[in-house]
């Protein structure tokens, strides 16, 4: 089977884990699959994701894609804070670092019939959806897990826009891109939120063993070797009511974004 190749590199800690999950950190074809499965129903719809890409229950189907990752020899890997706001950082948990951890992912087709000959152009477009706009792994709404793509990046903000408008054109989705970052990716901008009833529209809550998934994504990009934030949500209200109690709160996320405008 022919295979396209996207080279793609982390740019945060990745909290993503193999057979040991308290011991060692590890990038697998499974996360991968479950953030593109998201995308593509995003881009869609569910049922030309179960068609794409498989799926289990009385209409069982196999996946049309198939998923290989390469891995760099050694993968860098450490502890990281699970809350790194907190006054003592919170829980440490093993991670992937960003240093050095470039990866390829291989995906090939399958299955292939008369019928479904543009489901690969329909899963390229998913994957560079995800490379822009995505992460993998755990707390992924709030940065971890950046993933940005080493082959043709965009360079300025308004080329990262123009195609995310081209990618965006047919689905109902917001995004809005922060002003410029001094230095590196600061994990403790995307963590230090707001809890309670009245903020849970905007950035989810856990209670116990309840979990809502923050509405409220976030994911650093690197633009000409310069850091930004990226906002995304089903709505524009979404982004921008979460930045007005950020901004209410004085947030330091509220105040990065204090006089841009969308």
């Amino acid at each position: 089977m022919n295979s396209d190749k996207y080279s793609f590199e982390l740019l945060t800690p990745t909290l993503c884990h193999g057979a040991f999950p308290k011991e060692e950190a590890e990038l697998r074809e499974p996360s991968i699959r479950g953030h593109l499965r998201r995308w593509h129903t995003l881009l869609w719809g569910e049922d030309d994701t179960a068609w794409c890409w498989g799926n289990a229950g009385k209409n069982s189907s196999a996946s049309k894609v198939v998923l290989r990752l390469s891995r760099p020899e050694k993968e860098q890997t450490g502890q990281t804070s699970f809350l790194p706001h907190k006054k003592y950082g919170g829980t440490e948990v093993p991670a992937l670092l960003p240093i050095q951890n470039k990866y390829t992912l291989n995906v090939s087709f399958r299955y292939l019939q008369n019928n479904t000959e543009d489901i690969p152009d329909r899963v390229r477009k998913t994957i560079r959806c995800w490379l822009l706009m995505g992460t993998v792994g755990q707390r992924s709404s709030r940065a971890f897990g950046s993933v940005w793509p080493s082959d043709d990046p965009p360079a300025t903000p308004d080329a990262l826009e123009k195609e995310l408008l081209d990618l965006l054109a047919d689905c109902d989705y917001a995004f809005r891109l922060s002003p410029r970052i001094n230095g590196l990716p600061d994990m403790k901008l995307c963590t230090n939120t707001l809890q309670g009833a009245s903020n849970e529209v905007f950035f989810g809550y856990v209670k116990g063993r309840e979990r809502k998934t923050s509405p409220l994504k976030m994911k650093f990009v690197r633009l000409n070797g310069v850091y930004y934030l990226l906002l995304h949500a089903q709505k524009m209200e979404t982004i921008n009511g979460a930045l007005r109690v950020l901004q209410q709160a004085g947030k330091p996320l509220g105040q990065l974004f204090a006089g841009t405008r969308k």
